[in-house]
């Protein structure tokens, strides 16, 4: 008679880091952990498809400011929790935030939605990974305060579709 073994059970902290391999490319992850800088977009959900002069990949941006080393790290945190926490959803994508890491030689840009809890996040004018889903809990809340700190307000009352 053979023994069986139970399989392992991932602990929390594994899947998430599963999640985050999953959800963010290698190159991706490196950029991100590398910025220097961050800085926030405010985007019109209305006005995809848009180009021009104050254009973030094809949406109308209404604001804009980079973030000190304080809120950056805030930022990563909220960003990390925010991809790796198992989420559904939708197979849409009307973006209020926008984030453009930076380290120095590279950007990489990460378009938000919370409403339909995904990102898309794109290297130069190249989108890289798409609908990754995105938490919309306790990411969202502090994706707002951090923008505001910034000075940036995110309109929720105008419709995103």
């Amino acid at each position: 008679m053979t023994s069986m073994t139970k399989p392992r059970i991932p602990t929390i902290e594994e899947g998430r880091a599963r999640l985050w391999k999953d959800a963010i490319s290698a190159d991706a992850r490196r950029i991100i952990g590398k910025s220097r800088n961050i800085t926030l977009y405010v985007l019109d959900p209305r006005s995809e498809g848009f180009s021009g002069k104050g254009e973030f990949h094809s949406f109308k941006v209404l604001g804009t400011a980079r973030i000190g080393a304080e809120s950056r790290r805030a930022m990563l945190r909220s960003f990390y929790d925010g991809v790796t926490k198992e989420t559904v959803s939708a197979m849409c994508h009307f973006p209020r935030h926008a984030l453009r890491f930076s380290d120095g030689r590279k950007n990489l840009d990460v378009t938000v939605c919370f409403k339909c809890a995904n990102i898309h996040v794109f290297e130069g004018a190249s989108e890289i990974s798409g609908w990754p889903s995105f938490d919309t809990g306790t990411s969202q809340k502090s994706f707002d305060k951090i923008f505001e700190q910034a000075g940036l307000k995110i309109d929720y009352n105008s419709p995103s579709h």
